[in-house]
């Protein structure tokens, strides 16, 4: 019975590891890399992972910027093209992030203004 117990523990651990192996940790390097020195890298290094997807929800669930970076090609088909060569998807992941700053915001301005000044640029979506 203890076997069969440390059986299934293994396997539920195994299996939360897997869930986390699904992140494009890509995406996050670029980011803070394109924010440090800049206003905004204080607000990226606060919200990690939520400066594109929407706090405590599932993380396919994405905020306002989230859904313009995936609007604008940062989607996983292209990720799944470009994950083995790292050069590649962070030069994708860059443009994409730049057309994706000049779409508007909910608050009327753009999402690229927003970070210009520091602030978050997502909100979660309507519902």
């Amino acid at each position: 019975m203890k076997t069969l117990r440390w059986l299934l523990v293994s396997t539920f651990v195994v299996a939360c590891l897997a869930q986390a192996a699904l992140a494009r940790p890509g995406y996050k390097t670029v980011l803070d890399a394109e924010a440090k020195g800049a206003k905004i890298e204080p607000v990226v290094k606060e919200l990690k992972c939520n400066f594109c997807h929407v706090d405590k929800a599932e993380k396919k669930i994405r905020n306002t910027y989230g859904v313009a970076l995936i609007k604008s090609g940062l989607n996983e088909e292209r990720f799944n093209e470009l994950k083995a060569d790292k050069e590649k998807l962070a030069q994708c992941v860059k443009t994409v992030m730049k057309k994706a700053d000049a779409e508007k915001a909910p608050s009327g301005v753009t999402f690229g203004e927003l970070i210009k000044a520091g602030k978050a640029p997502g909100t979660p979506p309507e519902s």
